[in-house]
């Protein structure tokens, strides 16, 4: 309607299509904008009130997400009823709020509406993501992350994605804010033409970021938890970048089973039935990061193939039956920040095996970007958390 009213050179849908159309960008903008509230509230919940985040059900949600489009509504609604009206730009290409008649009626109407759908979900959002924050850094600083549930990555990647549609929503109705407050408060006739055209353009694009953010910031995760599946599957997404393979009867891990997944990040495959890991199943995976092989049956670990896995930090092999670690795995782990190996049947270590993981600490090779190292045995050592 737009593109065609300005090919014309005037609005050419009359009265009641300028309502609409008005009244629709209105809806979705007030909508995307008090469902960025929600978000922000879901990110706070989460992270820094787990225990009032677990008690959120679906119902709560739902109720949320209804009241962001109802309050859309009600504000797409009102110009229509008689406060403030909606009428053609200057340009004559798009109708808007009329912010050219600056009477009472639109000066109440606008400021409600930015103290309503802007400052306060504003104010909401800054005080969510800013406890967000700290809480991140909070652990981080600890060094807790390895050992929180293993979807604290998936939730910091979450709310890195909202911080960014935040900061979207704030290039896109800023500029339309501006004129509204100046039509308001001063000369109408003097807000600049190109101003007056670009306000309304970037609000209206702001529906239109959301989407382009997910696709580009959301990274790929594949789940398998299916209670028949006996073997690995071989047709994963290749930018898989988090899988997870859980509560399967799977016994075996073949040989390069994953070296297509070139942008693997975390592998988890807990509490499945394996038994046995090829030395050379984890071929290929040279930006995984974390992989997580607790609550197998695991009798031995292919040390040898951390080689294949450069940029790993986190192993977590706890809860199988790994009986003996042998005294050619200290070369291996380098670059391992985290390593459980608690609730296996260690009963033997190599005599250097804590004092070598503790001159790796600190040896000038090691970068001084990785993580301080935390080791935690076995039940041949089972109260011993060693911090490095």
């Amino acid at each position: 309607m737009s593109a065609a009213s300005d090919l014309y050179g005037s609005w050419k849908f009359g009265y009641a299509g300028c309502q609409i159309y008005a009244g629709l960008n209105i809806f979705f903008g007030m909508a995307s904008i008090g469902l960025l509230t929600v978000v922000a509230v879901d990110r706070y919940l989460t992270i820094c009130r787990p225990d009032v985040g677990r008690r959120m059900t679906t119902n709560t949600y739902v109720s949320m997400i209804l009241g962001a489009w109802i309050n859309g509504l009600f504000w797409a609604m009102m110009p229509i009823t008689g406060w403030a009206s909606y009428a053609p730009d200057p340009t004559g290409a798009t109708c808007t709020v009329n912010w050219r008649k600056n009477d009472t009626s639109f000066v109440s109407y606008t400021m409600a509406v930015i103290a309503v759908n802007f400052i306060v979900p504003l104010t909401v959002m800054f005080y969510c993501y800013y406890h967000v924050t700290r809480s991140i850094k909070h652990h981080a600083a600890s060094n807790c992350t390895a050992y929180l549930n293993r979807d604290w990555s998936d939730q910091i990647d979450v709310t890195k994605m909202s911080v960014i549609m935040i900061l979207m929503f704030l290039v896109a109705w800023s500029p339309y804010s501006i004129v509204c407050l100046w039509a308001s408060f001063g000369d109408p006739k003097k807000i600049p033409p190109p101003m007056a055209i670009i306000a309304p353009l970037f609000a209206k694009s702001s529906t239109f970021y959301n989407p382009c953010i997910y696709v580009v910031a959301n990274k790929r995760l594949v789940l398998c938890n299916d209670l028949d599946m006996n073997q690995v599957p071989m047709n994963f997404p290749v930018d898989t970048s988090k899988l997870r393979i859980e509560k399967t009867v799977i016994r075996t891990i073949p040989a390069e089973a994953f070296y297509y997944l070139v942008e693997l990040q975390y592998l988890w495959l807990a509490y499945n039935s394996v038994t046995s890991i090829d030395p050379s199943s984890f071929y290929n995976l040279k930006q995984l990061h974390e992989l997580r092989l607790d609550g197998n049956s695991l009798a031995n670990f292919p040390w040898a193939s951390l080689l294949d896995m450069p940029n790993l930090r986190t192993l977590d092999l706890h809860n199988n039956r790994i009986t003996s670690v042998p005294n050619e795995a200290i070369r291996y782990l380098k670059n391992l920040t985290y390593l459980d190996l608690s609730s296996n049947r260690l009963t033997t270590l190599p005599p250097d095996f804590l004092e070598s993981w503790s001159h790796l600490a600190t040896t000038p090779s090691r970068s001084p970007d990785l993580s301080p190292r935390r080791i935690i045995l076995g039940e041949l050592i089972s109260l011993w958390a060693f911090h490095i």
